[in-house]
């Protein structure tokens, strides 16, 4: 065996070595960095100490600058700018590159420092959490270039209040993984560096927030490194590397050596750095307001706050005291002096323009009602700082508020408004309140505006009026309480524009009346329902008038109430039988309206109860175009809302009305009134060559000692301001209402209203055209029905009263001869039509109605008979049919060609009624008919009415000549059938026969048989109830459904899907039917063609399935006759066909 190598010996001597020094050497190694560690302790101990000396320091110098004021930045201070005058957004920056920026957020304090802590993306902002106190962002500046940073954000809370103060400061991005930008492809991104930087939340009365953030910054661009992927943030003292993101970052406004990659030079100067750090600030303010953007919220406790604290205002100054009673006498002057403006007399605004005559400034005043409360309106003309009116003013270049100047309830108001051509003018001034109460227990709020130089006091200084030239300005708002929820609105004011006095007057009216617009635009902005406006107004008139009935009328209005209850002499009594045979020379006078009975008088009286021969009376009308007429309704409201609606004269919905048909004008005089007077004013539109008529009146309005509600009205020679020469002759009216309480029906108030009034047009006008006009001057009093009908409250008390007549007391009626055989007659009439061999059926138009017809024994003419099954109780329905006069059936008389209808009672259980009519058909006469009408209850469960001719009426009305007289003979039979569904059930059979009378064909008074079926589809509608039917009849069916388990209807379907299958020689689905899934296939050559549909349904799986099995569903059949089904009628019965054929489905 060999010895060992002596070189092998030698070498592992020399590791042993070595491995004994590399021992020594990391002994020394970990010592220093034991040594380096605690070297890096201590300086982090003093790195901390150091923040948080600076912090304090921040946190000092931060509450020293905003401690005296809501706004950190000062706004005397010629750094800070105001950046949006809406947003209160101010911001500030130095040469040493500070920035901040102040702003109010409609949030608390800890709502925003939970938006700074989460994570957030906004229209060109986003906002991504890297760890608890780490936050990325990311701008889009407007330049579509892209900034971003990443901060640290620590927290700290104030021991006083609820401020809170957060420290910021960049952080080193290598650290982090940074998210892809949105904005990264920006044409040149940006990185900010923040040194050192606070924010500071500070809580705002109304739940606000003042955000103030302030910080010195660093400003970079950033460029990519193809080569070495490596980017490098020049920053004041480090180095940042970050292999992954492949840019560069190049401090703005130092030079910087080219790099390797083609990293370019930076060019950019300190003020492009500090423009684009402020937009980056300015970006950051308008981002959170936007994100927390509440306007109308605080706008809204703005103001609930301001008028609760009305009570507690500041007392008026002596100075405010006389500025208040200046601006009252400037109304009254400018008032009576001011002339309307062309073509403003219909608006909903009035304008006025007034010279001096003394060579002044004009002024402008506009008066409007408005349909707000007088303390809402005035609110929001007194708080001008509400962002609601920050956007309204927003092209103001310089607008600003001081409030409660030297602790006065006064403002200071600085104004610019822009001129065309000229350099804008700015307008301070100085405006004051105060609230003043009326005679009526309500207020009236007036604002007074001077300008400032009247003010002694302090004077703020208006950032920006060097700029502009000082222009002055003076007026008066007028806000009067009319109602809770109305009030009317007069503005006077008077602007000096320090114009050139070559300027021609017609120019400065153009910028008067633009100016004059903005009363259109917060009319408009406040307008209302009007028809709901008229009624609050006039509930709220008629509680005045109810509490102050007996306020005596004064010496000159109770002339007028004579001169007007000597012209209505006894027609101002209800008694419409008899009063025409008191007073002579009435007549009655065919009414164009259904609710309103008319009379006309052309004789003027003077010889009380003395007749005239009638070839006296005729000569009177050729004479005179005078005529005094008379309308009487009944009208479900009391007195007193009926003498309110008529004092109402320019109500919403008469201006409408007179607007519609052309009328000139039509207007209240605005002239010193006593509370139960007005004057008004209308021009009257004419036909072609007479000129149009004007009528100016006053209104009175008082009590009687019977309690009857009067209001009188007469013509007065008062000269009217329309804003135009009108082509006009003046007309005289005379008038008077009577409101007469009745007592209740159906919980609905009644009275009877009586309007007598006295027309003369004026001029010369033929007899014919005041016969029309009269009726046209007494329409008011359907107006006055329209307004408060209550149709459906009456007549459901009217029936209700009978059908209880009819089930309590049927039994205790006693009925003639002559009754009981018109009985009988129309008991046989029926046994005999539908035994009648020659029946035909015929479409009445409803599916759960069945028409049919005859012809019976020794009869020319066809009678007819319907029947169905209606949802009512027994004597429900049949009181239904006997109401001839209620409201719905007067209504539906006329609107079919009704021009006259009587009911005279009989006894309890029966009553003639007289019926005439236009049947439209060009040559021919009015029909008349005149039926006694009689109903029966036999027993519990079966009722009958019967109509037949009668002439009873003849002696009482005679017959007209020019009207052939009708017959009718209609006989209705009630039986009671068992409920469904809990739903009471009637079945109900009408026979009838009709002849018109005259020369009229039998083929034509055959056709109006099918009219009888009419009226039964209209009551069986009136009491439908199939959809209530229909969903009991879907429960039951619910309750019975299983659910099982089979596979047949799974094959069943997947039949129908292998049916739409494209196959050789068919056409492809067509789908149809807008929202559902449907289609639809044809087969070439067979005629053959199936269908599907599939939609969702918005109730359970067994409500649907209830629908679909149910197949007497009574709304189906009714669908199914509908005129918009018509067009897929064809589908349907193809469809019902191939189902019957095939699968035997029927839906």
């Amino acid at each position: 065996m060999s010895s060992p190598n002596p070189n092998f010996e030698e070498v592992l001597t020399e590791l042993k070595a070595a491995r004994t020094k590399v021992e020594s050497l990391t002994k020394e190694l970990n010592a220093e960095r034991r040594h380096r560690q605690n070297e890096k302790t201590q300086f982090e101990k003093v790195v901390a100490e150091i923040n948080n000396d600076v912090n304090l320091q921040l946190k000092r110098r931060l509450l020293d600058a905003s401690s005296s004021t809501t706004e950190p930045l000062d706004r005397t201070d010629p750094e800070v700018k105001i950046i949006d005058q809406h947003t209160h957004l101010q911001s500030k920056v130095t040469t040493t590159n500070s920035c901040s920026f102040t702003v109010e957020i409609h949030d608390e304090p800890q709502a925003i420092l939970e938006a700074l802590k989460n994570d957030n993306q906004m229209k060109g902002f986003y906002q991504k959490v890297l760890r608890q106190d780490v936050v990325y962002w990311s701008f889009l500046l407007s330049t579509m270039k892209s900034c971003d940073l990443v901060v640290k954000l620590q927290v700290e809370k104030l021991d006083s209040g609820n401020e809170i103060v957060i420290k910021v400061c960049s952080v080193d991005d290598a650290l982090y993984h940074l998210p892809t930008s949105p904005h990264s492809a920006a044409s040149k991104q940006f990185r900010l560096l923040l040194k050192e930087g606070v924010i500071l939340l500070r809580p705002l009365p109304f739940g606000q927030t003042s955000f103030t953030f302030t910080a010195q910054v660093d400003f970079g661009e950033i460029k990519t490194n193809t080569r070495t992927r490596q980017t490098t943030i020049v920053a004041t003292t480090s180095v940042i590397t970050n292999a992954k993101r492949g840019t560069s970052v190049t401090r703005l406004g130092k030079k910087s050596n080219s790099s390797k990659g083609g990293v370019t030079k930076s060019s950019f100067s300190a003020s492009a750095e500090a423009g684009k750090a402020n937009e980056v600030f300015c970006k950051i303010a308008k981002l959170f307001y936007n994100r927390f953007q509440k306007e109308d919220t605080i706008d809204a406790m703005k103001k609930l706050d301001f008028k609760n604290n009305i009570p507690n205002a500041t007392p008026l100054t002596e100075a405010e005291h006389y500025q208040i009673a200046k601006a009252v006498e400037l109304v009254d002057l400018v008032s009576s002096r001011a002339k309307r403006v062309v073509g403003t007399v219909n608006d909903f605004v009035e304008k006025f323009i007034h010279h001096p005559d003394d060579g002044g400034k004009m002024w402008a005043m506009t008066v409007a009602n408005m349909d707000v409360s007088a303390v809402d309106l005035f609110t929001d003309l007194w708080l001008l700082d509400t962002f609601e009116n920050r956007r309204e003013n927003k092209r103001a270049a310089i607008r600003e508020v001081w409030y409660n100047l030297d602790g006065t309830r006064g403002l200071q108001y600085a104004k610019s408004i822009g001129l065309p051509g000229f350099q804008d003018r700015l307008f301070k001034t100085w405006v004051t309140w105060e609230k003043r109460p009326n005679e009526n227990g309500r207020h009236t709020y007036i604002i007074s505006i001077s300008p400032l130089e009247d003010y002694n006091g302090t004077h703020h200084e208006v950032t920006g009026a060097e700029k502009c030239v000082e222009a002055t300005s003076r007026g008066v708002q007028v806000i009067k309480e009319l109602t809770d929820n109305t009030c009317e609105w007069i503005r006077a004011q008077q602007a000096d524009l320090k114009l050139s006095s070559a300027i021609p007057s017609s120019v400065i009216e153009l910028v008067v009346m633009k100016e004059m617009a903005s009363s259109d635009v917060c009319q408009d902005k406040y307008r209302r329902n009007g028809k709901e406006v008229d009624l609050e107004r006039v509930a709220d008139l008629s509680q005045v008038m109810r509490a102050r009935r007996g306020t005596p009328l004064m010496e000159d209005q109770a002339a007028v109430f004579e001169r007007c209850l000597s012209m209505a002499k006894d027609a101002v009594t209800g008694d419409d039988e008899d009063w025409k045979l008191k007073v002579l020379g009435w007549e009655d006078l065919d009414s164009p309206f259904p609710d309103v009975k008319m009379w006309i008088n052309y004789v003027d009286g003077k010889k009380e109860g003395q007749k005239r021969k009638q070839e006296e009376v005729k000569k009177k009308k050729k004479e005179r175009s005078v005529a005094t007429g008379r309308g009487v309704a009944i009208v479900d409201c009391s007195a007193e809302e009926v003498a309110a609606l008529v004092m109402d004269y320019c109500s919403n919905e008469r201006m409408r009305k007179s607007r519609e048909n052309g009328h000139p004008a039509r207007l209240t005089l605005r002239k010193e009134a006593r509370e139960n007077e007005n004057t008004v004013a209308t021009v009257k539109k004419m036909p072609a060559f007479l000129d149009n008529r004007e009528f100016v009146a006053r209104q009175i309005r008082t009590a009687d000692k019977e309690g009857r509600m009067m209001v009188a009205i007469e013509s007065v020679n008062d000269e009217v301001d329309y804003g135009v020469k009108l082509r006009k002759t003046r007309g005289f009216t005379r008038g008077l209402w009577i409101g007469e309480d009745l007592p209740s029906r159906g919980g609905a108030k009644q009275c009877r209203v009586i309007y007598i009034a006295q027309l003369d047009a004026g001029g010369v006008i033929p007899t014919w055209l005041v016969d029309k006009e009269v009726p046209q001057a007494l329409s008011s009093v359907q107006e006055v029905v329209d307004e408060f009908r209550q149709d459906d409250r009456i007549d459901a008390a009217v029936r209700v009263g009978l059908s209880e007549l009819m089930e309590e007391r049927w039994g205790e009626e006693v009925y003639s001869e002559g009754e009981q055989l018109l009985i009988d007659k129309g008991k046989a009439t029926i046994k005999a039509i539908v035994g009648s061999a020659n029946l035909k059926v015929l479409e009445s138009g409803d599916p759960l109605v069945t028409l049919k017809t005859a012809y019976l024994e020794n009869d020319k003419l066809v009678t007819g008979i319907a029947e169905s099954v209606v949802d009512g109780k027994l004597e429900e329905v049949a009181a239904f049919e006997c109401l001839k006069m209620s409201r719905e059936a007067t209504r539906n008389f006329h609107r079919k060609g009704g021009i006259r209808n009587i009911v005279k009672k009989v006894n309890e259980h029966s009553f003639y009624y007289l019926s005439r009519r236009d049947l439209k058909v060009t040559g021919f006469k009015h029909r008349e008919w005149r039926t006694v009408v009689i109903w029966k209850k036999e027993s519990e469960s079966k009722l009958v009415v019967c109509y037949n001719d009668t002439d009873a009426l003849d002696k009482e009305i005679p017959r007209d000549s020019n009207v052939v007289a009708a017959s009718a003979r209609t006989f209705w039979e009630y039986e009671r059938l068992p409920e469904v569904e809990g739903i009471p059930q009637t079945r109900v059979k009408v026979v009838g026969r009709t002849d018109v009378g005259g020369s009229v064909p039998n083929f034509i008074m055959n056709a109006l048989a099918k009219n009888f079926g009419k009226a039964l589809i209209n009551m069986r509608k009136k009491f439908d109830k199939s959809l209530e039917i229909d969903a009991g009849r879907r429960a039951a069916i619910i309750q019975k459904i299983e659910l099982k388990e089979e596979s047949g209807g799974a094959e069943t379907l997947a039949q129908f899907e292998a049916l739409f299958k494209e196959r050789e020689g068919s056409e492809p689905p067509k789908r149809s039917f807008g929202g559902a899934d449907s289609k639809l296939q044809t087969e070439a050559g067979n005629g053959r063609a199936w269908g599907s549909t599939r939609l969702n349904v918005h109730a359970s799986l067994e409500k649907v399935a209830a629908f679909l099995w149910d197949f007497k569903i009574r709304s189906s059949m009714e669908i199914s006759c509908d005129v918009l089904r018509k067009e897929r009628w064809d589908i349907m019965v193809e469809a019902l066909k191939e189902n019957s054929l095939s699968a035997g489905l029927m839906r």
